[in-house]
């Protein structure tokens, strides 16, 4: 499943590449395209607003022609030239005479030459003529029509459009349509790179949960038969030990003699050893029984200390609880935490060394339970940190690495969460936090 699942994410990444590149190659040809027509209608009104505004230009100045003389119309024009200045995309207007001598203009320094624009010696002859213009850096449209006087010709007027302010509006639009579009490509390819990565992200975890529950159920099947095979003959030591307690007791002493007892006592602790060994081996093979209760495990963390109470003692080690979570109480199974419990206190206390500390210490965050569990030790060094809680991870001498593994399996199976928060040099802290109760969360909500 999990190779499947990374071809279709392969095959869907590849996807995914070929079409934002054709996406992007389509969005640059639109833009341009788009702008292409947006530039040709801008220019088209233009071209249709200015020979507009030449005609009229024109009838105003055939008008003053009609009715007074020449001087007095060539003042009038010259005025009605001035007046134009307040469009701002009026560059110039020119009135020339036929003999191309310019008579008024917008731009004074006209005056000073000979007509000698291709379209007004064409509109001089009679006819209307267009063109595009560039004067002095602007660029422009001129449009020249001619004029008559008692119906012959008579002269021309030519109106100057400047392109420039329409060029620059277009482009910022265009710019401000480029940024959108950039915006929306960049929101539409982290959107679906996201979707692709949360994918990606979850096949990896499940082919890492996959290739672990596998490498457990291996694991679990070899440890079930291990542990029958063990468990037979440690139950025929503990019958025997028990046995030779009971011969070993005389009429006259109630205690086996103290050579004896120390011996027995020593094939004790190493069968009871071996059969915590197999209990650990045994609870790889399936999954964790929980059996709920309201608690606020004050009483299991009591007990758990006081367990060790002996070995912190006589180690130096100051072990003690502190309860911060205000009496709050949470759904658990208390021999289960008090296993958990009795994995982080002894792994501390082992961590610590004399005049050291362990605290084991409760608070409240939102109706949740957190156990904490902090020593004063050494600190566990960072490349072990995410190996911490697999199996069979240890670096004691004794102990087959399961109990972190154990524990962190009894914490999730309560929908909790375990921790480790270290202080290189000051200790370690392993934190649990176990759920709300739903019927607080109903109420809070």
């Amino acid at each position: 499943m999990t190779m499947i699942g990374s071809r279709r994410l392969y095959v869907a990444n590849l996807a995914f590449a070929v079409a934002l590149a054709i996406l992007a190659v389509g969005l640059v040809v639109l833009v341009n395209r788009q702008q292409e027509i947006a530039l040709q209608a801008q220019i088209d009104t233009l071209e249709r607003t200015s020979e507009t505004l030449a005609t009229h230009v024109a009838a105003l100045v055939q008008n003053a022609l009609d009715n007074a003389d020449e001087q007095q119309a060539l003042r009038t024009t010259q005025d009605l030239i001035d007046g134009y200045k307040l469009m701002g995309d009026v560059f110039n207007i020119r009135v020339s005479r036929s003999d191309r001598a310019v008579l008024a203009a917008m731009r004074r320094k006209n005056l000073e030459k000979p007509e000698a624009l291709p379209i007004m010696l064409t509109a001089l002859g009679g006819s209307q003529a267009r063109s595009y213009e560039t004067v002095d850096g602007v660029r422009n449209f001129c449009v020249a029509v001619p004029l008559r006087v008692g119906g012959q010709p008579w002269g021309a007027v030519v109106v100057y459009r400047n392109l420039d302010p329409t060029y620059a509006t277009l482009h910022a639009v265009n710019r401000n349509i480029m940024w959108v579009t950039a915006l929306t490509f960049a929101a539409l390819v982290l959107s679906i790179g996201g979707l692709l990565w949360y994918a990606s992200r979850e096949v990896r975890r499940a082919r890492a949960a996959h290739a672990r529950q596998s490498r457990l159920a291996l694991m679990g099947t070899m440890a079930a038969s291990v542990a029958h095979e063990i468990r037979n003959p440690l139950n025929a030591l503990t019958l025997a030990i028990d046995y030779l307690k009971r011969r070993a007791r005389t009429a006259e002493q109630a205690v086996p003699s103290a050579e004896l007892a120390e011996d027995l006592s020593s094939m004790q602790h190493e069968v009871n050893r071996l059969e915590q060994v197999v209990r650990d081996f045994a609870d790889l093979s399936k999954e964790p029984r929980i059996e709920l209760q309201s608690t606020s495990l004050r009483g299991a963390i009591e007990h758990v200390v006081k367990l060790f109470g002996p070995l912190a003692r006589s180690r130096e080690i100051d072990l003690r609880a502190r309860y911060d979570d205000g009496g709050v109480t949470v759904n658990a199974d208390v021999r289960r935490m008090e296993q958990v419990l009795v994995n982080l206190v002894k792994n501390a206390i082992e961590a610590t060394p004399a005049r050291g500390s362990v605290e084991v210490r409760t608070t409240a965050d939102d109706g949740r339970l957190v156990i904490e569990v902090a020593d004063t030790g050494s600190g566990i060094p960072p490349q072990r940190h995410a190996l911490l809680f697999e199996p069979f991870q240890t670096t004691r001498a004794h102990g087959l690495g399961l109990g972190l593994f154990l524990s962190k399996r009894l914490v999730e199976a309560h929908g909790g969460t375990l921790s480790m928060h270290p202080h290189p040099g000051a200790g370690s802290v392993f934190r649990i936090v176990l759920p709300a109760p739903l019927t607080q969360l109903s109420r809070a909500a």
